[in-house]
């Protein structure tokens, strides 16, 4: 379930105004613009409408889940398809 490197993910843009919506779809991958981190891929496990805040799972089950302020956040895009690299 990890992208691994090398891999091409195909996204959509969750455009700002729909954060207001509940982002939690948990069977949806997510790239995230972090305004510190940079770029994460992750799944958003829960969203706080009133906190404003998402908490979001690894793909890779070696990492604790973390929460983001929305306002630490420039955009979400929602992952629509995924090739794997092809490792020689």
């Amino acid at each position: 379930r990890s992208i691994m490197q090398g891999d091409f993910v195909l996204c959509r843009e969750i455009e700002p105004k729909h954060w207001d919506l509940q982002l939690d779809q948990k069977d949806w991958n997510f790239v995230i613009l972090h305004k510190k981190l940079g770029l994460i891929v992750k799944r958003i496990i829960d969203h706080d409408l009133e906190q404003q805040t998402i908490c979001c799972g690894s793909l890779n089950k070696i990492y604790d889940d973390t929460t983001y302020n929305l306002n630490e956040i420039s955009a979400i895009y929602n992952v629509m398809a995924l090739k794997r690299s092809i490792q020689l």
